[in-house]
């Protein structure tokens, strides 16, 4: 048996019908994979964009931990020198206790009090909390009296 010509003309249109079919189906699909793409692409970006402001805002925190720390640490030990010497009766005796407050503030092996000597050239130990250290004078290292510092310098 022969198949007719319309029976050949109704396959090639079903078939051609099939194609259409999957061809716009396919070209959807790009469509679809392509938009969910860019989407995909653009949240990365913004994710980035938020990590970053993060990071930052996380390493300004920290900065201002540090400096609050450092802060409170020079506040407590105002205040232990101010309750140190409240009831002294010269200065020396002022002196004293301050270095042995900053002493053990700072966990430090002595507590220096240092002054240029008349010529402005040498550092004199003023006061120590180690007695045998006072009146010693030696070349200023490196300007180390050149600026004001902290405490905590």
């Amino acid at each position: 048996m022969t198949q007719g010509p319309d029976l050949t003309t109704q396959q090639e249109t079903v078939s051609r019908a099939r194609y259409e079919r999957e061809r716009f189906a396919r070209m959807q699909a790009e469509e679809l994979l392509e938009s969910k793409s860019r989407e995909l692409f653009e949240a990365n970006t913004a994710l980035r964009n938020e990590t970053s402001a993060l990071r930052e805002a996380l390493a300004s925190l920290d900065k201002l931990r540090t400096r609050e720390t450092a802060a409170l640490r020079e506040t407590e030990t105002l205040f232990a020198t101010l309750d140190s010497i409240a009831a002294v009766r010269d200065a020396g005796e002022a002196v004293s206790r301050l270095l042995s407050v900053l002493m053990a503030q700072f966990g430090a092996d002595v507590a220096l009090l240092l002054s240029r000597d008349a010529n402005g050239a040498d550092i004199v130990i003023n006061s120590a909390t180690d007695p045998r250290l006072a009146g010693i004078s030696f070349a200023d290292p490196g300007g180390m009296l050149s600026r004001p510092r902290r405490l905590t310098d």
